[in-house]
């Protein structure tokens, strides 16, 4: 890293605004240009732009990770965080698990990554354009055949027996090596996402545009984010120790919508180890006087791994934040599919409820309600 990153990185974790500012402009274009690939097809002009949003505040939030002095400099590790985070919102709107007609084959263990996705590149160059884009289009777009041949205006036997032949070519190409594990073609072409969406867009003639993306609205919606994080500000320690609980790996704030005395909270899907808190729509909580009850209720959206015991729900864990701080006691985890917790205020205060996914499959809420009895 040069001096000026090593200056940026030192100010980043101070928490210096101005710094991640800096940062921003320098590399919003280079991170839309990552994103704008990964995500080519698959997603709308919002969607970039928040996760765009979304890398530079998870900059923000883990710069105290970032090891400062190392040969990599900070511009590798944007990229390789833009990269990560692209590919997990591109895995989030895949429908299709693998079949055994997509598993391709065996990964070489000796292989590094650099030297896997040159040989992937060079086994898709064998194909003929059609079928590297009917792969394409398939297994990185996670395009149906059916819509595949209506983009095209062929019929539907001519796409699908073009999609099985190019199958077949690519596993020809394919090198053999030392076996470990195998990988499916979904997995394969995630590894060259770049260049897979920079192939894509020039078959069809539809150029990328990374400057379409305003650093500006980053900043504005970094700062936002940033703003939000300060809800809780302390954490109560433990009974007995000055030791406070660990933090989720991530908080996520939920405007609720407000109903006269009742408020709707959205549909929201979370992850293991998310935080989410229900804010009012200025950002504030709820003002509540002792022995009042602050009550929430929704229902879960049945999941796959919960299919012997489909009356159960996945563990979601309920905490709350007194007065800006996040507190330990009254802590409940249910595994129902229809919830409700209720808070009574010891004391008088702002409050807020939080919920912590605390299951291995994502948890997805129905539009509940949060209302003062």
């Amino acid at each position: 890293m040069n001096a000026k990153e090593l200056e940026l990185i030192h100010r980043l974790k101070k928490k210096d605004q101005k710094a991640l500012e800096e940062i921003i402009r320098l590399f919003h274009q280079y991170v839309a240009s990552i994103v704008c690939r990964i995500l080519y097809g698959q997603a709308d002009q919002t969607d970039i732009q928040s996760v765009i949003n979304d890398i530079f505040f998870r900059l923000w939030e883990n710069a105290d990770h970032i090891k400062a002095g190392q040969e990599n400099s900070l511009k590798s590790y944007i990229g390789a965080l833009a990269r990560n985070t692209a590919l997990t919102e591109k895995k989030k709107l895949r429908h299709t698990c693998p079949l055994e007609e997509d598993i391709l084959g065996e990964v070489p263990d000796h292989f590094h990554q650099i030297e896997l996705r040159s040989m992937i590149l060079s086994a898709l160059k064998e194909l003929e354009p059609e079928e590297q884009m009917v792969l394409l289009k398939f297994y990185f777009q996670d395009k149906t055949i059916q819509v595949i041949a209506d983009e095209s205006g062929q019929p539907l036997p001519t796409v699908k027996s073009r999609l099985q032949r190019s199958r077949r070519k690519f596993r020809k190409y394919w090198k053999k090596g030392v076996l470990i594990m195998k990988v499916s073609y979904y997995d394969l072409f995630d590894m060259i996402a770049e260049d897979a969406g920079k192939l894509l867009s020039q078959a069809e003639q539809s150029p990328i545009h990374p400057e379409n993306y305003s650093p500006d609205n980053t900043i504005t919606a970094v700062r936002e984010k940033i703003k939000g994080t300060d809800i809780i500000k302390d954490i109560e320690p433990a009974a007995g120790t000055n030791e406070p609980f660990p933090l989720p790996h991530s908080v996520t704030h939920f405007a609720v919508k407000e109903n006269g005395n009742s408020c709707t909270t959205p549909e929201i899907i979370f992850d293991n180890g998310v935080m989410v808190i229900f804010t009012k729509e200025d950002g504030s909580g709820w003002h509540l006087k002792k022995g009042e009850t602050l009550v929430f209720e929704s229902t879960e959206y049945p999941s796959e791994i919960n299919a012997v015991t489909p009356d159960k729900g996945q563990c979601v864990g309920f905490y709350y934040v007194f007065n800006n701080t996040l507190m330990r006691k009254s802590d409940t985890s249910l595994r129902e599919l229809d919830l409700k917790y209720e808070l009574t205020a010891e004391q008088d205060g702002e409050y807020y409820i939080c919920l912590i996914g605390a299951s291995s499959d994502p948890i997805s809420l129905m539009e509940g309600k949060i209302y003062v009895r």
